[in-house]
Parts: C-alpha cells; sequence; structure tokens
C-alpha cells in the first residue's frame, strides 16, 4: 500500500556532463507525467513516461531535467554573429566618449544570453545518463509514497477498530429491538382485531412476518465482512485507493439499510458513529494508490 505523495532527486554524469533530476509526486486519479526543463529532452517523452509506469499507478508527477557540462570542447561552439553586433557597438561609442579601452573578461562574454552557443549533447549519452538520473529520483518519490502508505494504513486499521466497536454494540442493541418490535406488533394486532374473530396463529405468523421485515441482521453481516475484505485490502502490493473506496461505499450502503429499517433514536448514536468513522477512511483513500 502507497500513499501519492513524495519526493525524489538523483543524477547521473561522466567526464563530459552531468544530468540533475528532480521529480515531485501528488494526487492523481490516473498517472500523469509532466516534464519540466530544456527543450533537448523532448525527444525522450515516451521512455520517461515508460519509465514512470515501472514505479507508479496514479498520481501527478512534476519531473524537473537539467543538464551541466563539464567539457566544453566535446561540443560544437558558435558565436552568434548578431548579438555580438549588437554587443560591440556601444563598447565602441563608449570607447570614443571615454577614451578608455573597455574589455570583458571571458567569464562575462560566456555569461551573455545567446552570444556564445554550445551544441547539444548526443542524444545516446543523453538518453543514458537521463534515465539514470530520474530512475534515482522516482525511486526518492516511491519511498516516501510507500512511508506515507503505512502511515495511512495504520490510520484507516484504527478507523476499523472503532467501526467493529461500534457495531458490536449495534448488533446488541438490535436483538433486542427485534424482540421489542415483535411484542409490539402481536400487541397492536390484537388490538385491531380484539373484535373480530381472528386466527390467533395467523395473527402470530403475520406479526412474526412484519417485524422481519425490520430484522437488520443480514446488513449488519455483510457490513461485518465488507470490514474483514477491507482489512484484506489493506495488505495488497497494487493500487488499493479505488478498492478501500468502493468498500466505504457498500459499508455505507449497509449502515444506511439499517437505519432506515430501524427508525430509533436508541440505535442513533451508533450508526451515526459508524458513518463518520466511513467518512473518514473514505478520505484517505483519496490519499492512496
Amino acid at each position: 500500500m502507497k500513499g501519492m505523495t513524495g519526493y525524489g532527486s538523483g543524477s547521473a554524469y561522466n567526464e563530459i556532463m552531468e544530468v540533475r533530476a528532480e521529480a515531485r509526486s501528488l494526487n492523481g486519479k490516473s498517472l500523469r507525467l509532466k516534464v519540466h526543463g530544456s527543450k533537448v529532452f523532448a525527444f525522450l517523452t515516451v521512455e520517461l513516461n515508460e519509465l514512470a509506469k515501472k514505479f507508479f499507478e496514479r498520481g501527478e508527477i512534476d519531473l524537473y531535467l537539467d543538464y551541466i557540462i563539464h567539457k566544453p570542447e566535446a561540443f560544437s561552439v558558435s558565436v552568434n554573429t548578431e548579438v555580438l553586433g549588437k554587443l560591440l557597438r556601444p563598447l565602441k561609442e563608449a570607447k570614443l566618449v571615454h577614451q578608455a579601452e573597455i574589455t570583458l573578461s571571458f567569464g562575462t562574454i560566456l555569461g551573455i544570453p545567446g552570444l556564445v552557443e554550445i551544441g547539444e549533447p548526443s542524444k545516446d549519452l543523453l538518453k543514458e545518463l537521463t534515465l539514470k538520473a530520474v530512475s534515482k529520483a522516482f525511486e526518492g518519490v516511491l519511498e516516501d509514497r510507500i512511508n506515507e502508505g503505512e502511515r495511512i494504513k495504520q490510520f484507516i486499521l484504527s478507523r476499523i477498530k472503532r467501526i467493529e466497536n461500534w457495531v458490536e454494540k449495534l448488533e446488541g442493541k438490535v436483538s433486542n429491538i427485534n424482540q421489542l418490535v415483535l411484542e409490539n406488533l402481536k400487541r397492536k394486532l390484537k388490538e385491531l382485531v380484539q373484535d373480530l374473530q381472528v386466527d390467533q396463529q395467523r395473527l402470530e405468523a403475520e406479526a412474526v412476518f412484519l417485524a422481519e421485515k425490520q430484522d437488520v441482521s443480514e446488513e449488519i453481516e455483510r457490513l461485518k465482512i465488507h470490514i474483514q475484505r477491507l482489512k484484506e485490502v489493506l495488505n495488497w502490493k497494487e493500487s488499493v485507493g479505488k478498492s478501500i473506496d468502493f468498500l466505504c461505499q457498500e459499508m455505507n450502503r449497509e449502515i444506511n439499510t439499517i437505519s432506515s429499517k430501524i427508525k430509533d433514536a436508541y440505535v442513533s448514536d451508533e450508526v451515526v458513529a459508524i458513518k463518520l468513522e466511513i467518512s473518514k477512511i473514505r478520505e484517505q483513500a483519496q490519499n492512496v494508490e
């Protein structure tokens, strides 16, 4: 079981260049990878998406890529003459006005945007280093998501324990209510037909039939089955978020049926408490892969 938020970083390098990667993950109904960085990485879109699928099933992943050149002589270098011309004109004018030589350091020249253009690295080299760096970043995100998943799992288990306690109380009350309902029905039916000649056995049978329509034993059993299933799902290695959400819906369905069948304030505390705990679990399901 994994969460959906995390952060990871990684780098890969050789004597020529280095690629750095940072990845951040947020909640998402499906898997979406968004790559940020230089256009030189654009040709790797398919490979990066395939790599993301190996690590994640759901979530919004933002990937930030950058590269540093360690050996510029390994790349072609060119000077943008248009930018150079725009730079030299004001320098010449300043020399005439001030009657002095104006010099620029090599570092300053390299720092002028667009003046010196270094050729892009080879695609094979860039692909190799990028996929290594991104894999390391994704591993960091995955570790965070596993840790988050464990915290959410413990939270959900604590909510399940509370639900089980409330269900146990509800079950005890319902058994008493069933008997009270049957006795009340018998009494009311006898009052309605007290002046009529009615088969007492038939009257008893009708009372039992009406009481059974208000019986919630099956709903409680199904609720307990869903709770057990939920505990099993929490131990799955694959994606569980949607399964948790589905089981919460089923549990809500059963408790709503119980509430509609037993319109009695005697069990309202248990019903409200169980609904509240289910809603808390369902909220956390949105944070689980």
